[in-house]
């Protein structure tokens, strides 16, 4: 493991300044759940091939971000597709708009190591009776982060999974259960509505039932979703996570448990699609996201 120690300072191992942007920010005691410290520090990361000049003709190099947390420390090449040079790279120098991008970037990191923490020490600890203190010391961030993208935590993504997981557990007691494992095994992906077309073909009437006690347009979410992302910029490298349905972050940055406000997304995806059926699509992917 390497020493975490030496990435607390505001400079980089190549020299760049590190920005903090949740430093000092009362807002990550909130999202963050786990009484540890998260550091999320971005910086350009010059021992990558630069791309291109900033207006003084200093190289820029691609946007990663460290996380250091549980004295363990990772970088991760940003999902923000931005290039900063070394002199350009302050907080007072960057754009509102690189702004609110590396600050959504660090809300939502923040929220998914909080989150996976937290959920991997109660299974450690509850159901397999490992004491505590063993449990967190044995969490390696490194794991979480190992090919990770941030687009597996946006709400299509988990919606998806969600729903597979409901499905096989309705199939926990039908003799053709092993063949649905097998499908998810040598298939390259298997979406819920696929697989929920295959099942009707086993038992229509039972299908048919589960399928009736979801809303209609549940099962394409995806595509309403990506419709709704093209049209908003903010959502453009930082998709939609748990987070923005649990918080709602204005522009103050100022944020609170969960109430709709012209800010949130809830309340931009209804201006988007005002019908009210979609009102009732959305309410039905909160409560299956966060059960």
């Amino acid at each position: 493991m390497k020493d975490y120690k030496k990435y607390l300072n505001q400079e980089s191992d190549s020299g760049a300044k590190l920005i903090e942007i949740l430093k000092n920010d009362g807002l990550v005691d909130k999202i963050n759940k786990t009484q540890k410290k998260v550091s999320i520090k971005h910086y350009p990361n010059n021992y990558m091939n630069h791309v291109g000049y900033d207006d003084k003709q200093n190289k820029r190099y691609p946007l990663y971000y460290r996380i250091i947390f549980n004295k363990q420390s990772v970088k991760i090449k940003s999902n923000i597709i931005r290039a900063y040079s070394k002199e350009e790279f302050e907080l007072e120098k960057l754009s509102t708009e690189d702004e609110k991008y590396i600050y959504r970037e660090a809300l939502a990191l923040t929220y998914i190591v909080s989150d996976t923490f937290s959920k991997t020490i109660e299974e450690t600890v509850y159901r397999h009776g490992i004491d505590k203190k063993v449990a967190e010391d044995g969490f390696d961030i490194k794991n979480l982060f190992d090919k990770f993208s941030i687009h597996n935590y946006e709400l299509p993504k988990i919606l998806e999974e969600k729903l597979l997981d409901m499905i096989l557990n309705e199939s926990e007691h039908e003799t053709y259960k092993d063949e649905i494992i097998n499908m998810f095994k040598y298939s390259n992906g298997l979406n819920p509505y696929t697989l929920l077309q295959f099942l009707k073909l086993k038992d229509k009437a039972k299908w048919e039932k589960f399928e009736g006690s979801f809303h209609q347009k549940i099962w394409l979410f995806n595509y309403y979703y990506y419709l709704f992302i093209q049209s908003h910029k903010e959502y453009e490298y930082i998709g939609v996570t748990a987070m923005d349905l649990i918080y709602c972050i204005d522009e103050q940055k100022v944020i609170k448990s969960y109430q709709p406000s012209p800010l949130s997304f809830e309340s931009k995806f209804l201006n988007f699609y005002p019908n009210e059926e979609f009102s009732e699509l959305i309410e039905q992917v909160k409560q299956i996201i966060l059960s």
